[in-house]
C-alpha cells in the first residue's frame, strides 16, 4: 500500500487549517453562548465533548428554564435514520417515556414536531395533568435527534417567554453534537493526511456557513427579545406618562416618577444589550452631548431609594457644590454604568451603608484632562485580593459560589469597563473581604458652564440648624447646606435643638431653617417637629424633614407636626435647594400678592396656552392606530385623546387596509409586527391603492428599534418613525410635524 509523504511546510499549512477550523467552530459556539448569557444562561457545552456530557450539560440548562418532571433525548442512529432513546432522567421513567413516544409516533405528532424549529406542547397520553414538550435537535443540513420533556400543565401555561430560550439552548446542543461528530471524523481520518486536508477544506466552508448562520440566529434572537421586552415596557412607560399628566399628591407623584425612571433605565439596558455586538466589533460610537451630570446622578440614586431602604441600609449621596453640574459626555452610557455599580453594591451588601461620592479631581491627579470621579462605596462582602483583577473579565465573578447565591451573568462590569474605555474614561476598584468595596469611574470631559439657579440667592446667608445623629450623613448634609450659601450648626438631639433655638432667639441672629434628619431611630421625626414648633421662639422658622424611603410617619403626620416640607432621602443638592427655596417663599408670602406665586401662575397659564394650542391643532384630526397588542392600543389611544385627537383602532394591517378603503384618516400609526398582515405589507398595499391620489400619512409605531429599522420603515413607504416605548413628548413632536 502506497503512502503519501508530507514535508514540514505542507504539515505546517495543514496544522494551520486545522487550528483555523477549531477557531471558527468555537467562535460559532461562543456566539450562541453570548446570546444565552444575556438572559442569565451561561453555556458550558464545548465542541469536543462526548455525547453523554453534552446531553448532561444541556439538561442542566433546561432545568434552569422550566421545572421538567422528566426529560429524554432521542438521537438519530445513522445511516438507518432510526431514533434511539440515548438518555433519560430519571432512569426509572424510561419505560413510560418510550410508551408515550410510541403513542405520539402512531398519531403522527412526533414526525410533525421534527419539522418545527420551535417547542411543541401536546397533552401527555400516559398520565393526566402533564404536558409533553417536543423540540427537534436540528441543523440546516440534517436532524440530529429529538428532545422530550414532561411538565405539569399549570407550569406549561406560564412558559411562553421560557420557550423562546429553549430554542437557543437546543440550537447550542445541536451545534455541539454536530461539532463533536466532526471532531470524531477528524480523528478517524488522521492516518491519511492528504485526505484530511481535502475533507477539512470542505468542512471549513461548512463551518463558515454555520458561523454565519449562528450570527444570523443571534441577530434574529436579539430582534425578537428586543420586540418582546419593549412591548410590555411600552405599556408601563405610556401609562406612567399618562398618570403624571394628572394632579397627583406629592408622595404618589414621587412613586410614579420612580416607576418612570425605572422603566427608562430598563429601556436603556435593553438598548445597551443590543449594542454589545457593536462594542465587540469595534463599530460602537459614543455620542457626547451637554447634559446635567448632577441631575443624572440624583435621578439614578433616587431610583434605588426604595430597594435600598427595604434592606435597611444607610444610603447617602455626597455631591459637593464645587463639582460642576453640567458636563459634556454620553448620558445614556454613564447612566448604565452608574446603575450597574449601584446594582452590584445593593446585591452584595447586607448591612451598613452605600455611599455615592462625586468629586472633581485636582489638576495634579487629572494630568492634562479635567476629570470628574464618581465612586460607589459599600460595606458588603468585599472581594479577595487575588480575585480583584478578574472581576472585569467576561462571565467572571469574584467567587464562583456567588453565582449560585446572588445570580448574574458576570457581564455587567465587563460592559461597564468597555463603555468607560470608549469614553476615554476609567473604572477601578479597591476592596477587602468582609469590609466592602469601592468602585470608582472617572471621565475626562470638557466642563461646560455650571447651571446654578438664580432663585437660591434668596436664602444665601441665612442660618440653618441640622438635627442629626449619623456622623456619615451629618458630614454630607452639612457640606450640602453650606454649599447653598447657608450658615449652619448641628446638634444630635431634640433637646439640643431646643437649646440652640433658645440661644439664637436671645441674639439678633436667629435660625431661619431647621432640618431634621429622620434616618436614625434615636430621633423621632414627628415628636421632634412637634416640640420645636411648640417652642415659642420657633414659630417663624422653616422646618424640613429628611425621611428615608418608606420610613416611619407619612406626609400627613409630618405636616401636622409642623413641618413645612419633606424630602425623601438620599438628599441631592438640587432637591434640597428647591425644597428650601420653595418653602421659604411659601412662609414669606403670608400676605397676598406674592411675586413668586404670580410668576408661578403665569408659567402655568403659559403652559395651559401651549396645551390648548396643541389640542386645537389636533381636535380635527382623525387618527387610526393599527396595533395587535391590547395594552399598547390603550396607551396609544389615551395619549392621542389626551392631545385632543379622535382615534379609532384596528388589530392588524388587513383591517387597516379594509378600513382605509371606506374612510379617510389624517394619520395612521402603524405597528410593524402584526398577525394576518404586518405593517410593512399593509403600508405597501395602502400606497398601491392610493396611487395617484392624496396619500395618507403613515407613521411607524414599533418596538423594532435596531439599527436600520427606521430606514426599513421609510423604504416600505412610511412617512415617519416612533419607537416604543412611546413618550408623550415625542408624540407631540410627531403630530406637530404632520398636522
Amino acid at each position: 500500500m502506497s503512502r503519501v509523504v508530507i514535508n514540514n511546510d505542507e504539515l505546517m499549512v495543514l496544522t494551520e487549517r486545522v487550528e483555523h477550523l477549531e477557531e471558527v467552530t468555537r467562535w460559532a459556539i461562543d456566539a450562541i453562548d453570548l446570546v444565552v448569557s444575556m438572559v442569565d444562561e451561561q453555556s458550558t457545552v464545548v465542541a469536543d465533548q462526548n455525547l453523554e456530557s453534552i446531553l448532561s450539560a444541556t439538561r442542566a440548562h433546561l432545568r434552569r428554564l422550566l421545572p421538567f418532571q422528566s426529560t429524554a433525548f432521542y438521537i438519530v442512529d445513522e445511516p438507518d435514520f432510526d431514533f434511539g432513546l440515548r438518555d433519560c432522567d430519571p432512569p426509572g421513567e424510561r419505560e413510560r417515556i418510550q410508551q408515550e413516544i410510541d403513542n405520539q409516533v402512531s398519531s403522527g405528532t412526533f414526525a410533525w414536531a421534527l419539522n418545527q424549529n420551535r417547542a411543541i406542547m401536546v397533552p401527555a397520553t400516559t398520565v393526566t395533568g402533564q404536558t409533553l414538550i417536543f423540540h427537534s435537535l436540528g441543523r440546516k443540513s440534517r436532524i440530529l435527534g429529538m428532545f422530550v420533556g414532561l411538565i405539569e400543565n399549570q407550569q406549561a401555561k406560564a412558559t411562553d417567554f421560557s420557550t423562546n430560550l429553549l430554542s437557543i439552548v437546543f440550537f447550542n446542543c445541536a451545534q455541539a453534537l454536530e461539532s463533536s461528530t466532526l471532531y470524531r471524523t477528524v480523528n478517524e481520518y488522521n492516518l491519511n493526511l492528504q485526505e484530511i486536508v481535502q475533507t477539512r477544506t470542505k468542512e471549513l466552508q461548512t463551518a463558515l456557513k454555520h458561523a454565519q448562520a449562528a450570527n444570523q440566529a443571534r441577530r434574529e434572537f436579539l430582534e425578537n427579545m428586543s420586540h418582546e421586552i419593549r412591548t410590555p415596557l411600552n405599556g408601563i412607560s405610556g401609562m406612567t406618562d399618562l398618570l403624571l399628566e394628572h394632579d397627583l399628591p406629592t408622595e404618589q407623584r414621587d412613586y410614579v416618577e420612580t416607576i418612570r425612571l425605572s422603566s427608562e433605565s430598563l429601556n436603556n439596558i435593553v438598548n445597551d444589550i443590543l449594542d454589545i455586538s457593536k462594542i465587540d466589533s469595534g463599530s460602537f460610537n459614543i455620542e457626547p452631548v451637554n447634559f446635567n451630570f448632577r441631575k443624572l446622578v440624583e435621578d439614578v440614586v433616587d431610583s434605588f431609594a426604595a430597594p435600598i431602604a427595604k434592606c435597611g441600609l444607610e444610603y447617602a449621596l455626597d455631591y459637593p457644590a464645587g463639582v460642576p453640574d453640567t458636563v459634556v459626555g454620553d448620558p445614556v452610557r454613564l447612566r448604565q454604568v452608574i446603575t450597574n455599580l449601584l446594582n452590584n453594591a445593593l446585591k452584595f451588601t447586607h448591612r451598613g451603608s452605600i455611599v455615592i461620592t462625586v468629586e472633581r479631581l485636582p489638576a495634579a491627579v487629572a494630568a492634562e484632562h479635567d476629570r470628574i470621579q464618581l465612586s460607589v462605596a459599600d460595606t458588603g462582602i468585599g472581594i479577595a485580593s487575588d480575585k480583584v483583577n478578574q472581576i472585569f473579565d467576561r462571565f467572571t465573578q469574584a467567587d464562583s459560589s456567588t453565582t449560585r447565591k446572588y445570580g448574574g451573568t458576570g457581564l455587567g462590569l465587563t460592559i461597564s469597563k468597555q463603555l468607560m474605555e470608549l469614553m476615554h474614561g476609567d473604572i477601578c476598584v479597591t476592596s477587602e473581604c468582609d469590609r466592602g468595596s469601592t468602585f470608582a469611574i472617572s471621565i475626562p470631559q470638557s466642563l461646560a458652564t455650571s447651571d446654578v439657579g438664580c432663585r437660591r440667592s434668596i436664602i444665601t446667608g441665612h442660618r440653618a440648624l441640622i438635627v442629626n445623629v449619623s456622623p456619615l450623613e451629618g458630614r454630607i448634609l452639612s457640606r450640602q447646606v453650606k454649599g447653598l450659601g447657608l450658615r449652619c450648626d448641628m446638634v444630635t438631639s431634640t433637646k439640643g435643638a431646643l437649646a440652640a433655638l433658645d440661644d439664637a432667639g436671645e441674639t439678633s441672629d436667629p435660625y431661619h431653617f431647621v432640618i431634621v434628619n429622620g434616618s436614625v431611630d434615636a430621633i423621632d421625626t414627628v415628636e421632634c417637629g412637634q416640640r420645636i414648633r411648640d417652642n415659642p421662639g420657633s414659630c417663624e422658622v422653616t422646618m424640613i424633614a429628611l425621611v428615608p424611603y418608606g420610613g416611619k410617619g407619612n406626609g400627613f403626620d409630618l405636616r401636622n407636626a409642623g413641618y413645612d416640607g419633606v424630602v425623601v432621602k438620599p438628599v441631592g443638592k438640587q432637591k434640597l435647594a428647591d425644597t428650601l427655596v420653595a418653602k421659604w417663599q411659601e412662609r414669606a408670602v403670608a400676605t397676598p400678592a406674592a411675586a413668586p406665586a404670580a410668576i408661578q401662575d403665569t408659567t402655568v397659564a403659559s403652559s395651559a396656552r401651549d396645551a390648548d394650542s396643541m389640542t386645537s391643532r389636533a381636535a380635527e384630526a382623525k387618527i387610526l392606530v393599527a396595533e395587535d397588542n391590547v395594552i399598547n392600543q390603550k396607551v396609544a389611544v389615551r395619549m392621542l385623546e389626551k392631545l385632543g385627537c379622535k382615534v379609532e383602532t384596528v388589530n392588524n394591517g388587513k383591517e387597516a387596509v379594509d378600513l382605509l378603503n371606506s374612510k379617510r384618516y389624517d394619520i395612521v400609526f402603524m405597528d410593524c409586527q402584526m398577525p394576518e398582515m404586518d405593517g410593512y405589507e399593509a403600508t405597501a398595499t395602502i400606497r398601491e391603492i392610493q396611487r395617484g391620489t392624496d396619500q395618507t400619512i403613515i407613521i411607524a409605531m414599533t418596538a423594532n428599534v435596531l439599527k436600520g429599522d427606521r430606514e426599513k420603515c421609510i423604504a416600505a413607504g412610511m412617512d415617519d418613525f416612533v419607537g416604543k416605548p412611546v413618550k408623550m413628548t415625542v408624540l407631540k413632536e410627531v403630530l406637530s410635524r404632520w398636522l
